[in-house]
């Protein structure tokens, strides 16, 4: 069982989410989503396929392949939105272990398999977790922000215990818990409003924050992009789902807490994978008595409320 004294642990400086889509139009539409929607600054780009923006606190850069596109265009496969590696930045690190230049950031791996993700329909792929020394800042990456994060907390879906645990210890060596209560939720960033949650999942998810969730529901009511509540009680109010037509494999979703939330509530795709078939790489209508299984299913999970 791991110990810690939290003083010992520093925060990272900024952290580099790069959210890979298989849809070429995709990347600009999430571009879109991000600074329009969510309130993100853009960030001049080179890369033709990459487009990037910031909070201050994080950035994301959105690429896509042509290849992919062109071989899952092919396939009939649908598109699909993954998390393909997350970059956490501590100029100050003296750590051998850390890179000191990670400029490259589209690009596939062991952990992010080319071949994976263009013939799979939902393909399970852990995000690549990297060190760097590296600021992302042209002035000073430890200048104080005046505004809390947009981005408040990272969940990384990770798909088997073996995964977890390696990637939970990799977060052990660098960054201190955001509650010594809550394992497996790491503190980014020094005022404790960025975390890294990490959950066994296909599906990873981005949770941002917004100061009023009712107002938010009715902007995104306005523009169709509500997609639904989850977490929602009696006493409390949960989290928005943001509907997108290129999301699959990352989910975005709107929070009005401040305070560390000890769980989280998975989306409906999330919770049938593995449960009804053809939620995963193989497509439901290709299997044998696909129909009979499936009410079978349905029926069996409806059921199971009762018990």
């Amino acid at each position: 069982m791991h110990t810690r004294n939290i003083n010992v642990k520093q925060h990272a400086k900024y952290v580099t989410l790069n959210l890979f889509s298989s849809n070429e139009a995709g990347v600009q539409s999430l571009y879109d989503i991000f600074t329009h929607t969510l309130g993100f600054d853009s960030i001049e780009n080179k890369n033709r396929n990459e487009v990037s923006m910031t909070d201050g606190y994080c950035r994301i850069n959105f690429w896509s392949n042509n290849r992919v596109s062109a071989i899952r265009n092919a396939l009939s496969k649908p598109n699909i939105t993954r998390l393909s590696s997350m970059i956490l930045h501590d100029p100050c690190n003296d750590n051998n272990n850390v890179d000191s230049d990670d400029s490259n950031n589209s690009v596939f791996n062991e952990t992010f398999q080319k071949w994976k993700l263009c013939v799979g329909n939902s393909p399970k792929l852990n995000t690549e977790l990297r060190n760097s020394k590296r600021s992302i800042n042209d002035d000073d990456s430890s200048v104080d922000i005046d505004h809390r994060p947009l981005l408040k907390e990272i969940v990384l879906g990770l798909t088997s215990t073996e995964d977890y645990n390696r990637y939970s210890d990799h977060l052990f060596q660098c960054l201190p818990y955001a509650n010594e209560k809550c394992p497996g939720i790491f503190s980014v960033s020094s005022n404790k409003l960025l975390n890294i949650r990490l959950l066994p999942s296909k599906t990873s998810s981005l949770v941002f924050h917004v100061n009023d969730i009712q107002e938010a529901e009715k902007q995104l009511n306005m523009v169709n992009m509500n997609g639904g509540r989850i977490g929602y009680t009696g006493a409390s109010h949960g989290q928005l789902m943001l509907k997108t037509p290129l999301q699959d494999g990352v989910d975005i979703r709107l929070c009005s807490k401040v305070e560390l939330e000890p769980h989280f509530c998975e989306g409906e795709q999330a919770v049938y994978e593995g449960v009804i078939k053809g939620f995963g790489d193989v497509a439901h209508t290709s299997q044998l008595g696909c129909g009979h299984i499936l009410r079978k299913e349905i029926i069996g999970k409806a059921m199971s409320d009762k018990l």
